[in-house]
């Protein structure tokens, strides 16, 4: 089959299909013998392409890929390919450092994931070295960051009889004052009903008191103009803007509907890692953290440690804490952010949606989490 592919050079070698590499790893030293001896033949032979036939031989040998100038394929993309079908292979990225992808894992059977995914996961290397310095969140670690020190914080509800505040909240008394950096704008608009394709489910025509809903310009130049609001005035804001909202039980309140932040000057994401790098370089740092998902504010789930020594190596590693993310740090340790936000729906009580872009901070710790695990149950769940 792979005979009739237009300009496809088959190299015969020392290396011949035929087996599966499961059915090698149980003799001592023999798959990694012919993992050897396959790659050294397709250097001799100066192939550009190692194809794979099994899927289990597949998994063992893409971690090569890119190395010595030579890509490995299994023969079904080289057949896709052909036809005009875009074939790409997440797991020859992850392997080599790139973010698993992360719908396809949950799509998966739990036995797939424990058996193929978990035992990679847990060979990364833990943080040992507490860090100081720049770290450049994804737009996707941007949704939750800004979600959990920014949305809460702009519902605008009446504080207690006898206070002087204007509402609750980190930002009850930042009412035109600076809470980000004046290259970023805030707007919740819950008339937003898509956003490059894809479905916000924060959106909504009528609030839950019977408002219209309306867009509202809530951060301009970085600075704090406006709360959302109910029907439950706070000084200075006696009348609703369509953002009160209930959940199943409970009273309406104030929440956010789609909320998106954007940057004036936002940058791609090649230019973000160069300006990371160029930060670490300027400060004689030998790496620098990149977060792709959190599991938390200060829980990385998938974070990578990046050399600069110009080679550009990601490394995945574990046990890290995030310190030093909070509302002072949106204001003043945000260096630059994303062009391209992402889309957070977030399919609680209250349907809420989140548009956020990449952050890079000027000034994080990294260290090694201490938290100790709990001690698993006695018995196993009921049937």
């Amino acid at each position: 089959m792979l005979s009739l592919i237009p300009g496809l050079e088959l190299i015969e070698g020392p290396a011949h299909p035929g087996h599966m590499c499961s059915g090698l790893a149980t003799v001592p030293g023999a798959l990694k013998a012919v993992i050897s001896e396959t790659w050294s033949a397709a250097i001799t032979n100066r192939a550009d392409t190692v194809c794979t036939i099994f899927h289990p031989c597949h998994r063992e040998i893409a971690a090569l890929d890119g190395r010595d100038n030579i890509r490995v394929r299994n023969w079904v993309q080289l057949v896709a390919e052909a036809m005009g079908i875009e074939a790409s292979d997440a797991y020859v990225g992850w392997r080599n450092g790139g973010a698993p992808d992360v719908a396809a894992i949950e799509r998966a059977e739990p036995s797939r994931y424990q058996t193929l995914i978990e035992p990679e996961l847990r060979k990364a290397p833990l943080v040992e070295e507490e860090y100081h310095g720049p770290i450049l969140l994804s737009a996707d670690a941007g949704v939750d960051t800004l979600r959990g020190l920014l949305a809460g914080g702009m519902a605008a509800t009446r504080p207690r009889l006898g206070t002087e505040a204007r509402t609750n909240g980190p930002f009850a008394s930042s009412f035109h004052a600076a809470i980000l950096p004046e290259f970023m704008d805030v707007v919740d608009d819950p008339t937003m009903k898509s956003f490059n394709g894809k479905g916000l489910v924060g959106a909504y025509d009528v609030d839950d008191e019977g408002v219209v809903a309306q867009p509202v310009k809530l951060v301009t130049a970085g600075r704090l103009e406006n709360y959302l609001l109910s029907r439950t005035p706070v000084r200075g804001f006696p009348v609703s803007n369509g953002h009160g909202r209930a959940g199943v039980t409970g009273p309406s309140q104030p929440a956010i509907g789609v909320f998106k932040i954007t940057a004036s000057n936002g940058l791609s994401d090649e230019e973000l890692n160069q300006k990371l790098l160029a930060m670490a370089k300027d400060r004689g740092l030998k790496s620098v953290y990149y977060v792709q998902t959190l599991g938390g504010l200060a829980a990385p789930r998938l974070l990578y440690r990046i050399s600069t020594d110009g080679s550009g190596k990601r490394e995945l590693v574990r046990g890290a804490a995030l310190e030093d993310i909070d509302q002072r740090a949106l204001r003043s340790s945000v260096s630059a952010a994303g062009r391209d936000l992402f889309v957070g729906n977030f399919f609680g009580d209250i349907p809420q949606t989140v548009l956020a872009p990449a952050l890079l901070f000027d000034d994080v710790t990294v260290r090694r989490a201490n938290d100790k695990n709990g001690k698993l149950p006695f018995y196993p769940p009921p049937e």
